[in-house]
C-alpha cells in the first residue's frame, strides 16, 4: 500500500488544468481564478478624508486656536476641486476627496463654525498628514491583486468589483462520476438484507466534491459484474473530467 502523499502526489502528475470560462461577477463567488486580477485605478483614486471636519493646511493652524475662512464643501461623490489657499478651510466629510492645498485634516470635534458659517475656528493644531488616505496608499494602479489559482472568498468579490470586473476568468467545474463498487451495497432507501449494507460512501464523496467546488454524478449500483462495470465506467467518462470508484 502506497502513502497518501504518494497517491495525492500521482493524482497531481496526472490532472490536467481545465480550460477557463469567463462568468459574471454574480456567480464567481467559490470559483478558482483562472487569470491575475489588475488593479486599473490608484486605491484610494485620490487623498482621502478619514473623519469628518475641515481639510486645512497644517501652516495654518500651527498656532491654535486659529481662525480661517470656510471657502467651500468636499462631500463623498462630490469634492471641492479648487486650490485651497492660505487662511482657507474647506468642510469635508468622512471618504471625500481632498482638495489640493490641503494637507490635513481637522475632526469637526475640534472645531467651532463663526459669523454663521462663514469661519470656522480651530481648537487644536494638526500635523501635516493627519486623519488623510493619500491616494495609491492601499494599492497602485497595475499591481497585481489576487493571483490565478485562488479561490474567491467574499472579502475578494468586493476586490473584482472595485477593479471593474464585471465577468472575471475561471476554471471550469470538474465533473466527476463517483461509482460505487460491491454486491454487498444496496440503495439508501433499502432494506439491507443478510450480508449487505447500505450505500453510504457513495454520498460522503460526493458531499466533499461539492465542497471542492465540483459537479458530481453517482453512478447507479453495479455490483461487481466485470460486464456492468465496464459499461458503468464507459458511461462515465463520457461526460466526466474523472471517475472515483
Amino acid at each position: 500500500m502506497i502513502s497518501v502523499a504518494e497517491a495525492i502526489q500521482i493524482v497531481r502528475q496526472q490532472t490536467t488544468t481545465l480550460a477557463p470560462e469567463h462568468v459574471s461577477i454574480e456567480h464567481a463567488l467559490g470559483r478558482v481564478l483562472a487569470e491575475d486580477i489588475v488593479a486599473d485605478t490608484d486605491l484610494p483614486p485620490f487623498n482621502r478624508a478619514q473623519m469628518d471636519g475641515y481639510a486645512v493646511r497644517a501652516e495654518d493652524v500651527k498656532e491654535a486656536p486659529a481662525r480661517l475662512r470656510i471657502a467651500g464643501e468636499s462631500a463623498a461623490g462630490k469634492g471641492w476641486h479648487h486650490q485651497l489657499e492660505e487662511g482657507q478651510a474647506v468642510r469635508i466629510m468622512t471618504g471625500a476627496p481632498v482638495p489640493a492645498g490641503a494637507d490635513s485634516v481637522q475632526q469637526v470635534e475640534l472645531t467651532t463654525e463663526l459669523k454663521d458659517g462663514t469661519i470656522v475656528e480651530l481648537l487644536e493644531s494638526v500635523e501635516t498628514g493627519k486623519s488623510i488616505v493619500p491616494r495609491g496608499a492601499e494599492i497602485k494602479a497595475g499591481e497585481v491583486v489576487l493571483r490565478s489559482g485562488t479561490t474567491i472568498n467574499a472579502a475578494m468579490m468586493a476586490v473584482l468589483a472595485a477593479f471593474g470586473y464585471a465577468r472575471v476568468a475561471v476554471s471550469r467545474k470538474p465533473r466527476m462520476a463517483v461509482l460505487a463498487t460491491g454486491s454487498e451495497l444496496v440503495a439508501v432507501d433499502q432494506k439491507p438484507g443478510q450480508d449487505q449494507i447500505r450505500d453510504s460512501n457513495n454520498y460522503s464523496i460526493s458531499a466533499y466534491a461539492e465542497l471542492a467546488g465540483a459537479i458530481d454524478e453517482r453512478m447507479p449500483l453495479t455490483g461487481d459484474e466485470t460486464s456492468l462495470l465496464k459499461g458503468q465506467l464507459s458511461e462515465a467518462a463520457k461526460r466526466n473530467d474523472l471517475i472515483v470508484t
